[in-house]
């Protein structure tokens, strides 16, 4: 199993090692951030100013119909929940869990499927098999409810230079969804404490693109999985 983040606030990410080079050997490694990675009150201007700039929603961002209203900056951010959070804590064990059945079958029928979004979404049902992670909440005082497993949610934070891109596969929490507003929602301002980012067939410099993108969002709970089909990945 996963070693799991501790609750003193250092960010570690697991990811699944390519490098293995054989698809029995394949091993749940562990990436850990400097120190320098804390998300501060400067950080978060910048981003807002960056946003503010660059944050007119595209087509790609919502679906047509809703794009086309779409204009201005974006809502306020719904923050992650504390360090130590105790449902957070509880999801941890549900995703890692998931992860390594997801890791286990791959190992033996790596061809089950043809492409990683299959692969995602594959994980996506192992998550909703948790009692933990299942059902749907209610968004603030909207009316309408969601999930808590959601893929391609926005990143918290644009990488520099780049327009904010989204992450494979996130989960939110009951509490983020109870104080977001449906403009937070629909525009993906909740930040996610665990995302997953999946890679199939691809090399180090994937994983580490993937890496700066959690590391980019403060992710506290990031998880990379690399997936290889080759003995020369």
């Amino acid at each position: 199993m996963p070693e799991r983040c501790s609750a003193d606030g250092q960010r570690r990410w697991l990811f699944v090692d390519p490098l293995g080079r054989l698809l029995p050997q394949l091993r749940i490694g562990r990436l850990e951030d400097t120190g320098s990675l804390q998300i501060t009150p400067a950080d978060q201007r910048e981003h807002d100013r960056r946003m503010t700039l660059e944050a007119t929603p595209t087509a790609g961002d919502l679906p047509p119909d809703e794009a086309l209203t779409a204009k201005g900056r974006l809502p306020d951010l719904v923050p992650d929940p504390a360090i130590g959070d105790a449902w957070v804590a509880e999801a941890v064990k549900e995703v890692e869990a998931a992860i390594a059945e997801l890791v286990t079958g791959f190992g033996q029928q790596p061809y089950i499927h043809r492409v990683e979004h299959s692969w995602h979404v594959h994980l996506m049902q192992l998550l909703s098999e948790s009692k933990h992670l299942a059902g749907s909440y209610p968004i603030g005082a909207s009316g309408f409810k969601t999930q808590l497993i959601h893929k391609e949610w926005p990143e918290t934070i644009a990488q520099p230079g780049t327009k904010r891109g989204s992450f494979d596969v996130a989960i939110l929490t009951p509490n983020q969804l109870e104080h977001a507003t449906l403009e937070q929602f629909r525009f993906g301002r909740i930040a996610a404490s665990i995302v997953i980012e999946m890679g199939l067939g691809y090399w180090d410099s994937h994983l580490l693109a993937d890496q700066r993108k959690l590391a980019d969002s403060g992710v506290q709970h990031g998880y990379l999985v690399l997936l290889s089909r080759t003995s020369n990945a």
